[in-house]
């Protein structure tokens, strides 16, 4: 994405086809949801392309893990679906376990906040 950062009609074609390459693969879907929402570079450009690229992971086999659900509730805050978020995130911190939970919980605690 960075690359195409002068054509982001073309970066976001790109994207998709790599969304389509990565169609079964849980965990690439996350990976570049993810550098999409929260690398320097691409944060707040492709936020749409990230939701797109979270939607299609959780329909594969792996898509109900935490990791998943995490990304996906960033993905729909990211893209305004603030009660979304909020139900996907707290999905999340239910399949979660040990220390990662209390990280959960302070995005959902900043994913309340934003919705007032």
């Amino acid at each position: 994405m960075h690359e195409c950062k002068q054509d982001q009609a073309g970066a976001i074609d790109a994207g998709q086809y790599a969304i389509q390459l990565a169609a079964d693969d849980a965990h690439t879907l996350n990976d570049f949801s993810w550098e999409l929402m929260n690398k320097e570079t691409t944060k707040g450009q492709f936020n749409e392309l990230a939701l797109a690229a979270a939607e299609q992971m959780i329909k594969t086999p792996d898509g109900d893990s935490w990791t998943i659900l995490n990304t996906y509730a960033l993905a729909m805050f990211e893209n305004g679906k603030v009660d979304d978020a909020i139900r996907i995130q707290k999905q999340a911190i239910e399949k979660a376990s040990g220390g990662i939970r209390a990280d959960l919980k302070k995005t959902l605690k900043r994913f309340e906040e934003a919705k007032g």
